[in-house]
């Protein structure tokens, strides 16, 4: 009797963590998430509007070359001679000089996607890990308030019949509410080898 007056009295260890303190660190991995997203998605269409100015800046180039070419041959022989040997040297240097411009690498952006969507993935993972751990955290805060309860109506009314009946069901539910609290902590090692990768 005296055991199960001094369960009632302590308090439950799992109050400590209220599922409110869950919920902000579950918005704040959110917000997270939302903002790596929404950047990798900048960094994307950056890349591809960087590929398309390349694309177009090289027809520009080859077609400027041409009307260089078709007016050296209309004013004179000489040009005519010398165009075609001319022509694709320039062109080829010039398409070079844009490349290496430091407004057309894109390696850098595309690794700083990546690194994005790495980062954005993991949050999520969190994310699900956090979510996680907090539904279990407050079935095993129910499951503990339950027995308080169960344990003051003994206390209460003092059968010995209530009595027995009630440490058999306790008993049966430990079993639960240890591979419940095994459960947890393996989510909080998932958590944490999460966080370390």
């Amino acid at each position: 009797m005296g055991e199960l007056s001094s369960s009632t009295i302590l308090d439950n260890p799992l109050s400590i963590c209220p599922p409110t303190q869950f919920r902000t660190i579950h918005d704040l991995y959110s917000s997270m998430q939302k903002k790596l997203t929404k950047r990798k998605r900048k960094i994307t269409k950056r890349v591809k509007l960087i590929g398309l100015v390349k694309k177009l800046s090289s027809a520009g180039l080859i077609l400027a070359c041409t009307a260089v070419g078709v007016f050296l041959a209309l004013h004179g022989c000489a040009g005519v001679l010398a165009a075609p040997l001319a022509l694709p040297g320039f062109c080829t240097k010039m398409v070079m000089k844009l490349k290496r411009l430091r407004a057309f690498r894109t390696n850098f952006l595309n690794t700083l996607s990546a690194q994005l969507d790495a980062a954005a993935r993991a949050a999520y993972i969190l994310i699900r890990d956090f979510h996680t751990m907090s539904r279990l955290v407050i079935r095993l805060h129910d499951e503990i308030e339950h027995n308080r309860a169960v344990i003051k109506i003994c206390l209460r009314n003092r059968e010995r019949h209530t009595l027995q009946e009630i440490l058999r069901e306790l008993r049966l539910s430990r079993g639960g509410f240890v591979e419940q609290l095994n459960e947890l902590e393996e989510h909080v090692y998932l958590c944490f080898l999460t966080i370390v990768t």
